[in-house]
């Protein structure tokens, strides 16, 4: 086992030892420190054959941006027919995961089943595909982030329509993200994360700005009379479940259904 420690307060653990490798966060996962906690990664991935148990129990906080190295590492290892195994996980980090609907990243069983072969599990072998993305509030980075949720819906086979959809619903929800998350004089970001398999799509939209009442949007018809207060009401009409996170920005959360 190796222990990895910097100026930033966060430790990690690296277990190579017996058939289930295993990392171990702890402290504060930011920007900061996030060359240490990808270089773990790297290093599980090459140098074992087997699903990585990831222990984050005791991590105090973690930020977009770790949640894309989660993201692409979960990639990488799907690649291989592996997953990651969520092991524990802190109330801050299970609050960020469900915030951006990311648990399906995870495998959770309590005992894995699949007899140290990765080929016989079937939650490793499940079709599917996530993106995570952080980008500047600008209204240029829209089509960027359309483009990127349609790769990851056509990737598990959604048809044209329901990408339509979904793209809408993105669009709308991005927009609402840079006019109300962009703060003057203040470099200003919004998060987009989209995890999909055949059966759903679920997608997020957070930003840092002030939140809204949803029971006191205006009606539809009244929308139409108005000049803004009509993209949740498309939101709602073209998305099979949507929902909302208000706590340190606002996070609308979205579901389609691909069947």
């Amino acid at each position: 086992m190796s222990v990895l420690r910097g100026a930033t307060p966060i430790s990690i653990a690296v277990d190579m030892r017996g058939s289930s490798p295993s990392l171990c966060v702890s402290g504060t996962a930011c920007d900061a420190n996030i060359d240490k906690v990808a270089s773990a990664f790297d290093r599980l991935i090459q140098d074992s054959e087997h699903c990585v148990s990831l222990d984050l129990g005791d991590l105090e906080s973690i930020d977009p941006r770790t949640l894309e190295l989660l993201a692409d590492t979960a990639t990488s290892l799907r690649q291989r027919s592996r997953r990651l195994h969520l092991v524990r996980a802190s109330d801050a980090v299970q609050e960020m995961l469900d915030r951006y609907l990311l648990l399906d990243l995870f495998c959770v069983e309590t005992e894995c089943t699949r007899e140290f072969s990765p080929s016989t599990c079937g939650i490793a072998t499940t079709t599917w595909a996530i993106d995570v993305f952080t980008l500047a509030c600008e209204i240029e980075n829209c089509r960027e982030a359309r483009e990127r949720v349609r790769r990851v819906a056509a990737g598990v086979g959604f048809d044209r329509t329901k990408q339509d959809d979904v793209i809408l619903a993105l669009g709308e929800a991005v927009a609402n993200a840079i006019k109300h998350g962009k703060k003057p004089g203040i470099a200003s970001s919004f998060t987009v994360s989209c995890i999909a398999t055949p059966e759903r799509l679920c997608v997020s939209v957070s930003d840092s700005g002030p939140g809204f009442d949803p029971e006191a949007l205006p009606s539809f018809e009244e929308a139409l009379m108005l000049e803004s207060g009509r993209g949740i009401h498309c939101i709602n009409a073209v998305m099979d479940d949507v929902s909302y996170h208000f706590d340190s920005g606002t996070t609308v959360r979205m579901i389609k259904r691909g069947y």
